[in-house]
C-alpha cells in the first residue's frame, strides 16, 4: 500500500471531474494543470494513477478531440485539398497501395511526391500511381 503524504491529502477535496475541466482547458498539459489547481505535476499524475475514472475521463477526451481533428481532415479532403488530401491516403489508404513507403520483395523505397496546390487530383493520382509502377519495374531487376 502506498504512503500518502500530507500534499497528496492537501488535495483530496478536488474532484475528478474539477481535474478534468482543468486539464481540458489547458489543451491537456499535465504541468499547467498541476499549477492552476496549486499542485505539483507528481501529485497530479498520483491522483490520476490512483482513480480509473479520471483515467477513463482522460482516455474519452483525448478521442474526443481526436474525433474533431478528423473531422476536420474530412472536411478539407471533400474541399480538395491536396495537402489533406494526401496526409489521409498516406495514413489511411496504404490497404489500398498508398503511402510514403512502398515495399517490394523486403526492401523499402521512400519516394516523396511533390504534389502541389495547382495539380488536380487526377493528376496527383497519376503522379502516385507512376511512382508505384517505376518501384515495381525496379523490383523487377532485383
Amino acid at each position: 500500500m502506498r504512503r500518502v503524504s500530507q500534499a497528496q491529502k492537501r488535495f483530496d477535496h478536488i474532484s475528478d471531474n474539477v481535474i478534468m475541466e482543468t486539464y481540458k482547458q489547458s489543451g491537456f498539459n499535465k504541468a499547467e494543470t498541476a499549477i492552476t489547481l496549486g499542485m505539483s505535476r507528481s501529485t497530479l499524475n498520483i491522483r490520476i494513477n490512483d482513480s480509473v475514472e479520471l483515467q477513463d475521463m482522460i482516455i474519452d477526451a483525448r478521442e474526443e478531440v481526436l474525433d474533431i481533428a478528423e473531422s476536420g481532415l474530412l472536411m478539407h479532403v471533400k474541399k480538395g485539398n491536396l495537402n489533406a488530401i494526401k496526409f489521409l491516403l498516406e495514413r489511411q489508404g496504404r490497404t489500398r497501395g498508398y503511402g510514403m513507403n512502398v515495399e517490394i520483395n523486403n526492401k523499402s523505397t521512400l519516394e516523396a511526391l511533390d504534389i502541389n496546390e495547382d495539380m488536380t487530383i487526377e493528376e496527383a493520382s497519376r503522379m502516385y500511381q507512376d511512382t508505384l509502377v517505376d518501384a515495381s519495374m525496379s523490383a523487377d531487376d532485383l
